[in-house]
């Protein structure tokens, strides 16, 4: 493998509150040459504005906000795939490594390698759930996506080893099973801990009531 200060770097996810795509990106932008970091809103967080964020060797260089959406959920997907493309054809064209956390954005970094070069692809899954949505379509594309993803990635990134198993049971085959790699979630100690009156309560049931539809 390269020097890390040698390669460059994407990470596409989608974001409510903080979590560990926000930690990845403040870990590898201080350590890697060139770090484009693209931050897609749930349909029911309170700013929906997509993001971008590119980073050379550390320094914040360019930083960019679409405009908010409003629609069905399939229709912020649609969005956020377009959104993707568009970027990566204006910021980038060329990458060592392409991360999509969840398997709607590997799709993209799939979809971006056919024509362009995206480097190896890293699919990062912090959840799986065999039912994802209440929508029989969305639930059926979801493990397309993630039948789709962890085939073609070059890695899978799994919060947990059950999600392997799991996967199984839903016709994943064993072969992939090395490629599979449990990354758990740390803790940051570095920061101190808010306190239990200072949390937004309003936040984390919003977050409970929407996600899975």
């Amino acid at each position: 493998m390269k020097n890390l200060k040698s390669l460059s770097f994407v990470i596409v996810t989608h974001v409510y509150a903080t979590g560990p795509s926000f930690k990845l990106e403040e870990y590898l932008k201080d350590k890697v040459d060139t770090l484009v970091f693209i931050g897609h809103p749930f349909s029911f967080a309170e700013d929906t504005r997509s993001f971008l964020r590119i980073y050379k060797r550390g320094a914040l260089i360019e930083e960019k906000k679409f405009k908010s959406w409003k629609g069905t959920e399939i229709s912020f997907y649609i969005k956020d795939l377009c959104l993707t493309m568009w970027w990566y054809l204006k910021y980038r064209r060329k990458t060592d490594y392409f991360i999509g956390v969840n398997n709607f954005n590997v799709f993209a970094g799939l979809v971006l390698g056919l024509f362009l070069n995206v480097g190896r692809v890293i699919f990062y899954t912090i959840d799986y759930v065999p039912n994802r949505f209440t929508n029989p379509f969305l639930n059926s594309l979801y493990h397309f996506l993630d039948r789709l993803a962890v085939s073609r990635s070059h890695k899978v990134w799994n919060l947990s080893k059950i999600m392997v198993s799991e996967r199984e049971k839903s016709g994943i085959s064993r072969e992939f099973r090395d490629k599979q790699i449990e990354v758990p979630i740390g803790t940051d100690i570095r920061g101190k801990p808010l306190s239990f009156d200072k949390i937004d309560k309003g936040k984390i049931d919003n977050w409970r009531r929407n996600v899975g539809k």
